[in-house]
C-alpha cells in the first residue's frame, strides 16, 4: 500500500471525479478519497445534468478531456436543449440521467485510470508544513503524503439538516457530516461560511394521479453534450411532467412558515439564487396564484419521481397536508398520539442510512460465523496473507471466519484471503 501521491483528492461528487481523473489522466500519481465508495458521483439533488449556463460547463469540460459529458450521454433517460427560441450561442443541453447508473459508470471510468487509487475513509485534518500542504490525516488514523491536495467535499463539511425546527447534522440525509477542515481552515485564518441549499420530497409514481399532469417529451435527435463521435445516448427515453401549485397549496404553506427555518431565524446561511424553496417562492412572489413544478424520473428501473421546484425546509406534519396519501395518514391516527408519532417518523428519517449500515454488517457477521476455518490450515505458508495476520492466526487457530474477523491485526483483505481459499 502506497502512503504518498502527487494528488490527493478529497471527496468523490462530480468535482473530486474529475478533478481526479484529470490528474491521473495527466500524469499524476493521483488518490481520491470518499467516505463511501457506493455513492461516487452520487447526484444529490435531481438526477440532472446541464441546463442554462451549466450546460455549458459540462461542454466546456468534455472539450478539456472531462468524464462529465461522456457519463450523462451514455446514461441519459431524458434530453433536451433549452433555450431553443434563442441563437444557437444561448442553446443549453439538459439531461436527465438514470441516477444509479450515472454512479455506477462513474466508478468504472475511476476504477480502469491508470495512475489513480481510491480509499475509502473522511479526512479530518490537513498537513500543512511552512503553509504549504502536505497531505492528510484520515479519520481512521492514516496519514497520506501529497505535493497538492484539492479539497471538493462539497455539503459535507460541517453538515447540517433542517427539517423545520429539528437540526440535524449530515452531508445528505442519513449521511454523517465531516469534521475538522472547517475548523483547521478557520484557524489558519481562512474566513468560513455555509450555504444554504435545499432538495424537494421524492414522489412514488404510484401515487401520482399522471392525467392531472402535462406530459414533457425530450427531444430524440442527434444532439448530445460530448462531441467525441464515439459517444452516444444509449438507453430508452423517459418523460417528464408538468404540474402546477394552487392558492389551497400556498395557504397550507403560508401556515406552516413560523416553523420554516427560512423565516423563523434559524438558518443564517447563504442561498443561492437559481434554487429558491417553494417558501421563498410564496413569499417573494405573494401575487402568484401558481408556480410551475416538474416530476422527474430517477431511473428507468424505480417509481422514483423527483419533484422538481418544490424544495422545502418545512416540518413532515406540513408537507403531509400537500400530499393526499400522506394526509389521509396522517388524520387516521389518534390525535393523542399523533406528535409522539410525527417525531418517530422523523428519527427514522434522519437515521434510516444509518440503521440499514449497521444491520448489513451484522448479517455479514452472521454469515461469516457459519463459516467454518479447517484445523488443518497452514497459515504460515499463504504468503498473500498479511505476516501479522499469519503470525496471529497460526497462534490462536480461529474456528470460523467472523473469530478470525475479529482478531486484532488480521485485516479484510486477510479474511477476503481465506475466503477465497475456501471456495467462497
Amino acid at each position: 500500500m502506497k502512503f504518498s501521491y502527487d494528488i490527493i483528492v478529497i471527496g468523490a461528487g462530480h468535482a473530486g471525479c474529475e478533478a481526479a481523473a484529470a490528474a491521473a489522466n495527466l500524469g499524476s500519481d493521483t488518490l481520491l478519497i470518499t467516505m463511501d465508495m457506493n455513492k461516487i458521483a452520487q447526484m444529490s439533488c435531481n438526477p440532472a445534468v446541464g441546463g442554462i449556463a451549466k450546460g455549458q460547463i459540462v461542454r466546456e469540460i468534455d472539450a478539456l478531456g472531462g468524464q462529465m459529458g461522456i457519463v450523462t450521454d451514455e446514461t441519459a433517460i431524458q434530453f433536451r436543449m433549452l433555450n431553443r427560441s434563442k441563437g444557437a450561442a444561448m442553446w443549453s443541453p439538459r439531461s436527465q440521467s438514470d441516477r444509479v447508473k450515472f454512479s455506477l459508470l462513474w466508478r468504472h471510468i475511476l476504477e480502469n485510470t491508470p495512475n489513480l487509487s481510491m480509499w475509502q475513509d473522511s479526512v479530518n485534518q490537513l498537513i500543512v508544513e511552512d503553509a504549504t500542504v502536505r497531505g492528510v490525516k484520515t479519520s481512521l488514523g492514516v496519514t497520506f503524503k501529497a505535493k497538492a491536495v484539492v479539497l471538493t467535499a462539497g455539503t459535507f463539511l460541517n453538515g447540517l439538516i433542517h427539517i423545520g425546527r429539528t437540526q440535524v447534522r449530515g452531508g445528505r440525509i442519513s449521511e454523517p457530516a465531516s469534521y475538522g477542515i472547517t475548523e483547521q481552515l478557520r484557524d489558519l485564518g481562512f474566513v468560513t461560511d455555509r450555504m444554504k441549499t435545499g432538495t424537494p420530497v421524492r414522489i412514488d409514481a404510484r401515487s401520482v394521479d399522471f392525467s392531472q399532469t402535462a406530459p414533457q417529451d425530450g427531444d430524440n435527435d442527434f444532439h448530445k453534450f460530448s462531441y467525441l463521435p464515439s459517444v452516444s445516448r444509449k438507453l430508452p427515453q423517459k418523460q417528464c411532467f408538468t404540474v402546477y401549485t394552487s392558492e389551497k397549496t400556498h395557504d397550507i404553506l403560508r401556515a406552516g412558515l413560523p416553523d420554516s427555518p427560512l423565516f423563523n431565524g434559524q438558518i443564517k446561511s447563504i442561498g443561492p439564487r437559481y434554487c429558491p424553496s417553494i417558501e421563498t417562492k410564496i413569499v417573494t412572489f405573494a401575487d402568484k396564484t401558481e408556480h410551475q413544478l416538474f416530476l422527474e424520473p430517477e431511473g428507468l428501473d424505480t417509481q422514483e419521481y423527483y419533484l422538481n421546484g418544490f424544495s422545502s425546509s418545512l416540518p413532515l406534519v406540513i408537507l403531509a397536508e400537500l400530499i393526499a396519501p400522506l394526509k389521509e395518514l396522517f388524520n387516521s391516527i389518534e390525535e393523542d398520539r399523533r406528535d409522539e408519532i410525527i417525531e418517530a417518523a422523523e428519527i427514522l428519517m434522519k437515521y434510516d442510512g444509518y440503521i440499514v449500515r449497521e444491520k448489513l454488517v451484522a448479517d455479514k457477521i452472521r454469515r461469516l460465523e457459519d463459516i467454518k476455518l479447517s484445523d488443518k490450515f497452514d497459515y504460515a505458508s499463504i504468503s498473500s496473507l498479511s505476516t501479522e495476520a499469519r503470525q496471529k492466526l497460526e497462534k490462536l487457530k480461529p474456528l470460523t471466519i467472523a473469530q478470525a474477523s475479529r482478531i486484532p491485526g488480521v485485516s479484510p483483505a486477510d479474511i477476503n484471503i481465506l475466503l477465497l481459499m475456501l471456495g467462497r
